[in-house]
C-alpha cells in the first residue's frame, strides 16, 4: 500500500491483527485476505475495501517523488487535481497565509492559503513549523512551500469533495523564514460573491453533499439557533448553528440530515478574535435544541466536512456584521 513519501506498507495475508500505520497526522489499521486489503479508519469505525490488483505494485514511479515543474498557485492546484493531473503528486505552490482551520476530534489541524490572484483557498495538513494555531506565519505572509495534492470526491466515496495539500517536511526548509516570499500583503476577499444563506430551505439546498465542494464561501444572515458541544476527545468546543425552528434533536439540526454546520472554537479564536469575546459570546454554550436563538448575519467559508460536521471558519473580524 502506497501511504505518500515513499513509504510502502506490507499486510500479511495470514494476520488476524490489523497492521497500525501511521500515515504522517493519521492512524489507519490495515489487514487483508487473498483477494482484499481492507482500512480501518479509527475515527469513523468505518472499513474500506481495496482490490489488491488496484492497489498493490512491483515499483513506484519516480514522478510521485519529483516535484511537478515550476511553482504553482492555489488556483493552479485546484485546476490540476480537478482534472486528474496533480493527485498525489509533489507540487511546489505559492499562496497567501490567511489563516487556520480544524476538521475536527480525531482529524486533522489545517493552515489555509489562499490565491495571490482569487478567492480560492487550500488547506495544508501536517505543517511541522510551530504549534497549531500559531505555526509561526502573519496574515499576509507569502508562502512557498512543497506539498502533496490530495484530492477528495465524495462520488467515490470519500467524506468530502475537496483538494487540499500535505506538507511535504523531507523537502522544506527546517527554517520557517525560507518558505516565507513576502511579508504585509494585502488580503482580499470578494464577498460580494459568497452565496447567502437566510432560511432553512437555503441551508439545505446549499449544504447537499452530492453537489458541494469544500471552500465556499457563504452568508449566514438571519434568524438562527446555537447548540454548543464540548465532550469531544479534545475538548474543543464547536458552536452548531442551524436555520430549523422546530429542531428538537441534533439530527433535526443537520441540514443534510447527516451532518450539522460548527465552528470550532480554537480555529475561530486565532482567526478572527472578536468572534468569541464579542460577537457570538452571548449566543454559545447552550446544549438544549433547538438551541439559543439570535439574528446575525456573518460570513464564513465552509473548509472541510468529516463524519459528523461540516466544519466553518471566519477568517477576519469584519466578516462579522453588525445588527440591530
Amino acid at each position: 500500500v502506497y501511504l505518500g513519501d515513499g513509504e510502502l506498507v506490507a499486510v500479511d495475508n495470514t494476520a488476524t491483527t490489523p497492521a497500525v500505520v501511521q500515515n504522517g497526522a493519521e492512524v489507519h489499521k490495515y489487514v487483508s485476505d487473498t483477494t482484499h486489503i481492507y482500512r480501518f479508519d479509527t475515527v469513523l469505525g468505518k472499513v474500506r475495501a481495496y482490490e489488491k490488483a488496484i492497489v498493490l505494485r512491483p515499483s513506484i514511479s519516480p514522478a510521485l517523488f519529483e516535484p511537478v515543474e515550476g511553482t504553482l498557485s492555489v488556483s493552479e492546484v485546484h485546476s490540476g487535481a480537478e482534472a486528474g493531473e496533480l493527485a498525489g503528486k509533489l507540487v511546489l505552490v505559492e499562496g497567501l497565509f490567511v489563516g487556520v482551520a480544524d476538521e475536527g476530534a480525531g482529524y486533522n489541524k489545517e493552515m489555509l492559503l489562499k490565491d495571490t490572484a482569487g478567492d480560492k483557498l487550500i488547506a495544508v495538513q501536517g505543517v511541522t513549523y510551530g504549534t497549531y494555531p500559531d505555526y509561526g506565519y502573519e496574515k499576509g505572509d507569502l508562502v512557498r512551500i512543497y506539498a502533496r495534492v490530495v484530492r477528495r470526491d465524495y462520488s467515490n466515496g470519500d467524506r468530502e469533495t475537496r483538494t487540499l495539500l500535505l506538507f511535504a517536511e523531507t523537502y522544506n526548509s527546517t527554517d520557517i523564514d525560507d518558505t516565507i516570499v513576502s511579508i504585509g500583503n494585502t488580503i482580499t476577499y470578494s464577498l460580494e460573491n459568497a452565496t447567502v444563506i437566510d432560511s432553512w430551505d437555503d441551508m439545505k439546498a446549499v449544504f447537499d453533499p452530492n453537489t458541494f465542494e469544500a471552500y465556499t464561501y457563504v452568508r449566514i444572515s438571519g434568524q438562527m439557533w446555537f447548540n454548543s458541544y464540548w465532550k469531544n476527545s479534545d475538548g474543543i468546543p464547536i458552536h452548531r448553528f442551524h436555520m430549523n425552528s422546530s429542531a428538537s434533536s441534533l439530527a433535526t439540526m443537520k441540514p443534510d440530515g447527516k451532518r450539522a454546520l460548527g465552528l470550532r472554537e480554537n480555529a475561530l479564536e486565532f482567526n478572527a478574535p472578536k468572534a468569541m469575546t464579542e460577537y457570538f459570546k452571548d449566543y454559545v454554550g447552550d446544549t438544549t435544541y433547538p438551541g439559543t436563538v439570535c439574528n446575525l448575519d456573518f460570513y464564513a467559508v465552509v473548509t472541510s466536512t468529516n463524519g459528523v460536521n461540516y466544519q466553518l471558519t471566519i477568517l477576519d473580524d469584519s466578516w462579522m456584521l453588525p445588527t440591530e
